[in-house]
Order: structure tokens, then C-alpha cells, then sequence
């Protein structure tokens, strides 16, 4: 299995070497799975999407919401507002460390197989 977690959220399976697509060729689209009933808005309309929490946009939002004002949360797009949390979180900063831990909560377990 491989996430990519960009501006969008998706997933790949490899099932015996072979990658499954599923009945209706969309096996990996689970970034619009309902994860907050009346949650966040998301991109594709609906709210409390997976993307909407774990997508570079969802990691930018939650660092506002845990810290407004926070300059360092607003870049020219999510992705250099990511690039800054995790320049954050490499020096320890709270604030970033806390982001990327509900982040997280959001994500599947790894597989201990």
C-alpha cells in the first residue's frame, strides 16, 4: 500500500504484484471518506472529508486553528506552509510537533504484518 498525501489524498494496493484497481476503478480514492460528520469543508463540496484533515491544505489548517496568527502558517501555498512545519518540527517547536500529531490521528495504523 502507498498514501500520497499532497493537495489531494490517495492510496495504491498491490495485490500479489498486481495493482487492484477495485469494481469501479477507484480502490485508492479514500480522501473523500467521511471521517467528521458536519466536519471540515472540503474541496470536492462535502464535509469532514480524509483530505480535508491530512491533505497539505488540512495540515495548514490545522496549524491556524491551533495557533492563529501563527505568520509562520501562512506561506504562498500549502505546500511552503508544510515545508515550514516540518523545518518547525525539526527544531522541536511545540506548536508543530502538536500539528503533526492530530495529523496523524487521522492516518491508518501501520501494518505489523
Amino acid at each position: 500500500m502507498v498514501l500520497t498525501l499532497r493537495a489531494g489524498v490517495g492510496a495504491g494496493f498491490a495485490i500479489g504484484g498486481q495493482l487492484h484497481r477495485g469494481f469501479t476503478n477507484s480502490a485508492g480514492e479514500w480522501g473523500h471518506t467521511c471521517l467528521v460528520l458536519d466536519g471540515r469543508l472540503c474541496t470536492c463540496g462535502n464535509r469532514g472529508c480524509v483530505e480535508a484533515y491530512v491533505s497539505t491544505r488540512g495540515v495548514a489548517e490545522t496549524w491556524r486553528e491551533i495557533m492563529p496568527g501563527d505568520s509562520r502558517a501562512v506561506g504562498p501555498d500549502d505546500a511552503a506552509t508544510v515545508a515550514a512545519l516540518a523545518r518547525a518540527a525539526e527544531e522541536h517547536d511545540p506548536v508543530a510537533v502538536e500539528v503533526i500529531d492530530r495529523t496523524a490521528r487521522w492516518l491508518p495504523p501501520s501494518p505489523t504484518w
